[in-house]
């Protein structure tokens, strides 16, 4: 037997002679009276590709036939330097009229050839010229799943070159016909796949988003989430960018999809998307709205936070920032978050507008009645006097951060107050952080004002007591700070209310 590089070697001594050139009538004297046009499928050097193209091409021949070039020009160009030259032998063009064929088995081929060529730009430029993208387009309603199957990955591949997406965007009803085909009703392997992907990619233009919706895409990925969630969660991403894209996943309420998607998703990447999708339509009012009110997305957010992908958890924040601009919804958060140790990580600062207000409600519930909202379903860490530890505490930490923060603490309505209203509480861990928090606001914070909002609130609310020892202060707004500080230790030490 000869090796590989005899048999190129004898492939390229014999490259003007049978069966390359068969109309040769040297070569057919030469080699035999009566050529026949199957006869070789397996060649090697410069002309290979000739040969092959020319028994794919040959109608005379059965199709079983032209299944078996097609075959071995697919194992003959994996290599990209040879895929030039099946193209420069004219392949595009035979497997174009091929697309055609009454042989299902030979239009898989024939769609799995240009699959691999339209890695390069000719072959998409000769496909065009040929009208191959619409005959692949048509393929999709073939009746048989491997054809549509291979018209799919064929079209896909196309969609990955910026030219591509251009043909197909200009083909008309192209995109409309690759949406009507997603849901295939044979669940052949691999056509949901490959359609996502060349609907990924189109939607990265905004000529495709404005076709996608159109075509009301939006339906179809619903259906297919369960199915293809990845490649799904693709497309509704893109798509979430667009005004018109948010507008319609959010009708169709995709957000409780992509919840139920993060929620069990066991893919890290998949959870990335998913949360991505979701913040890029927390824009939207209605969004934010949905967010709060889905207990399976607020809840899947919230469980992103200790996610092992540092973007999943970016992602989640984002959201829940994004979201929480709707105070009813920041506070609906703040309480999911104050048990989760989170609540800082996430809101910062501006947490203050949710916790002072959930102080005070926490106070009029009373010891036994639990407050409305997540807390209530606690259990005994939701009851009042657990909320209240746990929202002075956080305050507390806060304080410390920066005189930016206590500035926006003490810019909430009643911080002060509420502030004050602790220093006499029976739990002595409320009194602590109450009097660290009195001292950051009115010794190292604001100060003067707060100062005065506290000795206002001290002389109208304390008892005798608590009176005389703020009293040693001759003027709170004048005071020294160290005076100040060791009034509001001493306010600390008792239980005036």
């Amino acid at each position: 037997m000869q090796n590989t590089r005899s048999q190129h070697e004898t492939s390229d001594e014999l490259c003007k002679r049978h069966p390359y050139y068969p109309e040769d009538p040297v070569n057919v004297a030469r080699f035999a009276k009566e050529i026949r046009p199957d006869e070789v499928f397996e060649a090697y050097g410069d002309r290979c590709f000739r040969k092959l193209v020319r028994v794919f091409s040959n109608n005379d021949l059965p199709h079983e036939k032209h299944v078996e070039a097609a075959n071995v020009i697919l194992d003959a160009s994996k290599a990209i330097d040879k895929r030039q030259d099946a193209v420069t032998a004219g392949t595009v063009e035979i497997a174009t009229q091929r697309l055609a064929s009454a042989s299902g088995d030979v239009r898989e081929v024939a769609a799995y050839v240009l699959a691999n060529l339209f890695v390069l730009r000719e072959a998409r430029t000769r496909a065009n010229k040929v009208n191959a993208i619409q005959a692949l387009v048509n393929l999709l309603s073939d009746a048989y799943g491997f054809v549509r199957s291979a018209a799919s990955q064929a079209l896909a591949t196309l969609a990955t070159s910026a030219d591509g997406i251009e043909t197909l965007c200009a083909l008309p009803s192209a995109i409309s016909s690759i949406v009507r085909a997603l849901p295939d009703v044979d669940g052949t392997v691999g056509v949901h796949q490959a359609l996502l992907q060349t609907l990924c990619s189109v939607s990265k233009t905004a000529h495709g988003v404005e076709l996608c919706l159109a075509a009301h895409c939006e339906q179809q990925l619903m259906e297919l989430a369960s199915v293809e969630p990845l490649a799904m969660v693709r497309v509704a991403t893109n798509l979430s960018l667009w005004p018109q894209g948010r507008t319609q996943l959010i009708d169709i309420e995709m957000m409780h999809e992509l919840g139920v998607i993060t929620r069990d998703a066991g893919d890290s990447e998949l959870r990335r998307l998913a949360t991505s999708c979701i913040f890029a339509l927390s824009v939207h009012k209605t969004a934010k709205e949905q967010i709060g009110s889905d207990e399976v997305v607020s809840e899947s957010l919230m469980q992103c936070l200790s996610d092992a992908s540092k973007s999943v958890q970016v992602n989640a924040i984002n959201a829940i920032v994004s979201a929480s601009e709707i105070p009813a919804i920041q506070d609906h958060f703040v309480q999911l978050a104050l048990f989760e140790g989170e609540v800082e990580r996430i809101f910062g600062s501006a947490a203050a507008r949710s916790l002072i207000p959930l102080i005070r409600e926490a106070q009029r519930a009373g010891p036994e009645t639990p407050i409305a909202g997540p807390a209530a379903s606690l259990g005994p860490a939701g009851q009042p006097e657990n909320i209240i530890v746990a929202a002075v505490d956080v305050l507390d930490a806060l304080a410390h951060v920066s005189d930016e923060a206590r500035r926006d603490i003490f810019d909430v309505l009643h911080s002060v107050e509420t502030t004050a209203s602790l220093l006499g509480h029976e739990n002595p861990l409320i009194r602590r952080h109450a009097r660290e928090l009195a001292k950051a606001l009115c010794v190292d914070g604001p100060s003067a004002t707060a100062s005065r909002r506290l000795r206002h609130y001290i002389l109208k609310h304390a008892d005798t007591e608590g009176t005389n020892v703020f009293a040693r202060i001759d003027d709170a707004l004048s005071a020294d700070p160290d005076d100040l500080a060791a009034a509001i230790d001493g306010l600390a030490s008792l239980q005036m209310y």
